[in-house]
């Protein structure tokens, strides 16, 4: 018996999906990410949180945590990343 094929949304990303949803970010945090296996939903809502909108979904203020949080701490964290190192 076949299954259908997981969201892309649960699916871990590639260094181009998170770009486009990012932006212009460094190799160093790219590879970050990908380290963590992150899925779609997990980075947009630390990107989210990342440019303020901590309050996304209503006026609980829920507090990040899991994968959410670390991945809002590579997204906001100062320039003591690698930038030298490279996505091969």
């Amino acid at each position: 018996m076949t299954q259908p094929p997981k969201s892309s949304a649960g699916a871990a990303l590639s260094a181009d999906e998170i770009r486009r949803i990012v932006g212009d970010i460094s190799d160093a945090r790219v590879l970050a990410i990908l380290d963590l296996g992150a899925s779609r939903d997990a980075l947009e809502q630390a990107v989210a949180w990342a440019e303020g909108q901590s309050d996304v979904l209503g006026e609980l203020e829920l507090p990040l945590s899991g994968v959410v949080s670390e991945l809002h701490e590579i997204l906001t964290a100062g320039e003591e990343w690698e930038e030298d190192r490279p996505l091969d």
